[in-house]
């Protein structure tokens, strides 16, 4: 809830940002499909298929229910199929209170209820792709499933920027991630994923009346192959 005084009651608005998980992930997936310009052909040099046994590199974005994020990551072959991958993540975590509130004075958004915890998640999992050598084109399905530490941060919500950073409350916990994705290959050497799965991530005491986060979370991720 959000009070604001009768007084300054007419210069405020309270609004509600959300992302539509579905109305990003859907567009993406189709440019990515029928786009023709960047995909690479389906010369057998060149199909994802035959050139999984590359390591890869790179970085995603994330969305969750219950929070927004960014992560590097890495994957590397153990077979013809199978993939290990890791990631180091950083997500905000989005209060059940917390929403943005517009001053239509000087148009500065800012916080009502802030609520500053951050999770970083060290995963470490595989991605099994079973349509290998099956499929004659650029894109590859998979399934994954990683697991591993976490980091939590809980950061004061009130005062100076150094008091938040001298007060930082550091706990340990654990989590795991599951779900399945389409790996694209593109030109020149790099690969663009889309993976939708379930996070889950524990958090102990530190949230009064809730011992983990989780739910659904989209993953866009860029990375480049070593040649």
């Amino acid at each position: 809830m959000v009070l604001i005084s009768r007084r300054n009651r007419h210069k405020f608005s309270v609004v509600k940002l959300g992302i539509n998980h579905r109305s990003v992930f859907i567009p993406l997936l189709t440019f990515l499909v029928v786009h023709p310009g960047q995909l690479l052909g389906q010369d057998d040099e060149n199909i994802l298929g035959m050139r999984l046994a590359q390591p890869t590199t790179g970085f995603s974005l994330e969305t969750a229910d219950f929070g927004n994020g960014a992560s590097i990551f890495f994957s590397r072959p153990m077979n013809a199929n199978i993939q290990w991958f890791g990631q180091f993540k950083v997500m905000d975590v989005t209060g059940e209170a917390e929403m943005p509130v517009v001053d239509y004075w000087t148009g500065f958004v800012y916080k009502a209820n802030p609520f500053n915890l951050w999770l970083m998640p060290a995963f470490v999992g595989i991605k099994y792709h079973p349509f290998i050598g099956r499929i004659a084109n650029n894109f590859s399905p998979f399934a994954m499933v990683a697991t591993g530490p976490v980091i939590i941060m809980d950061v004061p919500e009130t005062g100076k920027f150094a008091y938040k950073m001298q007060n930082i409350e550091t706990t340990y916990n654990g989590g795991f991630v599951l779900g399945a994705g389409i790996d694209f290959m593109m030109q020149p050497g790099r690969v663009v994923t889309l993976f939708m799965g379930y996070d889950h991530i524990r958090i102990g005491d530190v949230v009064h009346g809730r011992k983990h986060y989780g739910g659904t979370v989209f993953k866009f991720m860029v990375g480049r192959r070593f040649k």
